[in-house]
């Protein structure tokens, strides 16, 4: 990485995770890489306008309405908790880069974290095959 008139240029094509890290060493403080559990709220309820089935997509769509239409009042989080939490974060010096809001986060992440590393074991070999070798 090189600096040009005080901003950041990153090598390669890097993904929204790797700017959002980058501005977060930069600035000291993650700008809302917080990851959001489900909360008990109305999302799934009353307040979701839901359109018609269309049936050419009812193959596509099925799993994803199945599971809004069952989850209102089922979320394990608790709102209020996770305000007080993220305020909790804006008197903390040291706030990590991303905070994850509820215990399904929580192992959300963590299973995507254990995938990312059996991918990268999976193909380590090929990954360092790209190495200069020494003359």
């Amino acid at each position: 990485m090189r600096s040009a008139r005080g901003g950041e240029i990153l090598a390669g094509a890097p993904s929204g995770q790797d700017r959002h890290e980058a501005l977060g060493r930069r600035v000291g403080r993650a700008p809302g890489g917080h990851r959001l559990g489900a909360f008990r709220t109305a999302f799934g309820g009353t307040r979701l306008h839901r359109s018609p089935a269309l049936p050419a997509y009812a193959k596509t769509t099925a799993a994803t309405r199945a599971a809004v239409e069952s989850m209102d009042g089922t979320q394990p989080g608790d709102p209020a908790l996770a305000a007080r939490a993220i305020l909790t974060l804006l008197d903390t010096p040291n706030a990590p880069l991303r905070l994850a809001l509820g215990s399904d986060a929580v192992e959300a992440i963590r299973a995507h974290q254990a995938w990312i590393g059996a991918e990268l074991d999976a193909w380590v070999k090929l990954s360092r095959s790209t190495d200069l070798t020494s003359a």
